[in-house]
């Protein structure tokens, strides 16, 4: 059973941490795993990942993206934020209470999709972790994309309707969850151009560069077959890195002995991968 972790961000948005601790000691130094979901992906979604990293002697801890949280408003058309206050505010916050929580514990992050793009920006803080943990997750630009010109059209079209509506209805149209306008429009640019970035008072910053400056440890998984997150596009958002160690493993189905593996489903399938990962976090320790 995992422990409701209350805090806020800087600009003082409520959160939960839902914490899971490994049955050991309080004074114990294993490592913990903090979780970053996917785009419009709730926490509860990963918390059968807990188990399998507890029975690893690993802490798993996760935390909703900004408009997810329960404690909070969904994005709508008066509730508008982007990249920038994710990165610049929930990022550091989540992180702080799970240090807080696990003072003694190793701290890897880990990102699926969109989680795994935001922490990739959000190392280039060059925050106190111990390693980066990808799954599914990687640079989105739609030339690393077999469909490409489906890909680029498809952003374009989801761009336009966050631009005419205020918001995405992601819930109604079938992706993601109701995704702010600046969200979209952050993301909808990384598509365009492969480049990471955030906005903030007219003013752009973008990550890539700087993700080479420096030498994290990574850690990436990804999916034979995953049309959102390829190979190709993981392979894309680690040679960002190249100053970091860096680890990919490309699997699936057959490997893991499961009927299917696919951008989402990997959750369900998890045991063997909780033990790929518990061993590359041993070697990294």
């Amino acid at each position: 059973m995992s422990q409701l972790i209350h805090y806020t961000s800087q600009d003082q948005t409520a959160h939960c941490l839902h914490a899971f601790a490994c049955p050991v000691s309080e004074q114990t130094t294993k490592p913990v795993v903090l979780l970053f979901p996917a785009m419009g992906v709730e926490a509860s979604y990963y918390f059968k990942l807990a188990e399998h990293f507890n029975e690893l002697d690993i802490h798993f801890a996760c935390t909703d993206l900004r408009g997810n949280d329960p404690m909070q408003s969904s994005a709508s058309r008066s509730n508008n934020f982007g990249y920038h206050e994710m990165l610049e505010y929930d990022w550091p916050a989540a992180i702080k209470a799970c240090k807080t929580h696990f003072p003694n514990s190793p701290l890897y992050l880990m990102g699926h999709s969109l989680g795994g793009q935001l922490t990739a920006c959000y190392a280039t803080h060059k925050p106190d972790v111990s390693g980066l943990i990808f799954v599914a997750s990687g640079n989105i630009h739609y030339k690393l994309f077999h469909k490409k010109l489906r890909t680029l059209f498809g952003s374009l079209v989801l761009l336009s309707v966050s631009k005419i509506i205020g918001y995405l209805p992601g819930k109604k149209i079938g992706f993601g969850g109701d995704e702010s306008k600046w969200v979209i429009r952050d993301w909808a640019y990384t598509i365009r151009t492969g480049l990471f970035r955030s906005t903030h008072n007219g003013k752009r910053k973008i990550y890539n560069g700087k993700m080479g400056q420096i030498n994290t440890p990574i850690m990436a998984i990804s999916f034979d077959g995953d049309k959102l997150a390829p190979h190709s596009s993981t392979q894309a958002i680690l040679d960002l890195f190249h100053s970091s160690k860096k680890y990919h493993v490309k699997t699936c189905a057959q490997e893991l002995n499961v009927t299917s593996l696919n951008h989402f489903n990997w959750t369900k399938n998890f045991q063997k991968l909780a033990k790929k990962i518990a061993l590359w976090i041993e070697k990294n320790e």
